[in-house]
């Protein structure tokens, strides 16, 4: 699947003997490992997003490259890992965390923009070749429900019958808080066949605004 992929390396940090996990690697869309040139012609999904830890460590390692790097000191970049791993973990205070968790905040909202627009420039067959040249499926925008949502919104998905309406409305109910999905399933029923069809009309009228919404779009 295109986007972020993450690898992590357990390594044992120097004092402490306490093993951490790291990040060693980071695979995005844009930095996948092709055994050939990536297609001029295919459009490129944009660099995933960072995480806070990630951010942190880029940090900590420009630092330690300019302490040491520029005295001509080498750089274990293992220790490093393990002193920032360590740092992370046990002695960064929840206000400095806070920073590097609203700068990746900033960043995911970056990748989520720039990969929609990505993902509404492909068509099917640039989504076929990329998935024969890559072996990795391109997924959809926030995940299936999200972009399911999106793709309702703009009429471009079939509608939700009005029961399902009903019955989603009635799942965020209290009248459905503490009971099991099957008892939830035919309390929702019950309801919805002794409800008169004044109170059933808004769900159809819901219905039947998108429904010639979708018609609309598929012609």
């Amino acid at each position: 699947m295109l986007g972020l992929r993450s690898g992590l390396n357990a390594t044992r940090a120097a004092a402490s003997g306490v093993q951490v996990q790291v990040m060693t690697r980071a695979f995005t869309a844009s930095a996948v490992s092709f055994k050939s040139k990536y297609p001029a012609d295919l459009p490129k999904a944009p660099k995933g997003p960072i995480t806070a830890f990630g951010l942190f460590l880029k940090k900590h390692y420009a630092d330690q490259r300019a302490t040491k790097g520029d005295n001509g000191e080498k750089i274990n970049v293992t220790q490093v890992m393990n002193e920032v791993g360590d740092i992370w973990k046990n002695k960064l205070a929840s206000s400095e965390k806070q920073t590097f968790e609203a700068e990746a905040a900033e960043d995911k909202k970056r990748y989520d923009a720039e990969y929609l627009q990505f993902y509404e420039s492909l068509d099917k067959e640039s989504i076929r070749r990329i998935k024969k040249f890559t072996g990795n499926s391109v997924r959809k925008p926030g995940g299936k429900v999200a972009w399911n949502q999106s793709q309702r919104a703009s009429g471009l998905a079939r509608p939700n019958p009005p029961y399902i309406r009903y019955y989603r409305e009635f799942l965020a109910s209290s009248e459905a808080q503490g009971l099991p999905m099957a008892d939830s399933a035919k309390k929702a029923g019950a309801n919805w066949k002794s409800m008169p069809d004044a109170q059933k009309k808004k769900y159809k009228d819901e219905y039947d605004a998108e429904f010639a919404k979708f018609k609309q779009a598929s012609s």
